[in-house]
């Protein structure tokens, strides 16, 4: 990631037992500073949160993401 760069961007599924057309929502419990994520996959991260990351110096984020569809089922 470039440095103070905004990535946007839309996390996808689908579910096999209601096929396409289903309503999915997406969802995270992660507090990663700079991350939008919005409940239809759709997401910004602001890099601009590590300006204190020195050069070279690399931070890997994993953001865990729940999808649920209409009836709950996870």
């Amino acid at each position: 990631v470039t440095e103070d760069t905004v990535i946007t961007g839309v996390v996808s599924a689908s579910d096999v037992d209601l096929g396409d057309g289903a309503e999915l929502v997406f969802s995270t419990e992660s507090t990663a500073e700079g991350l939008t994520f919005n409940a239809d996959g759709s997401y910004e991260f602001d890099a601009s949160s590590y300006d204190s990351l020195g050069k070279g110096e690399k931070l890997v984020l994993e953001i865990p993401v729940t999808v649920t569809d209409e009836h709950d089922a996870a």
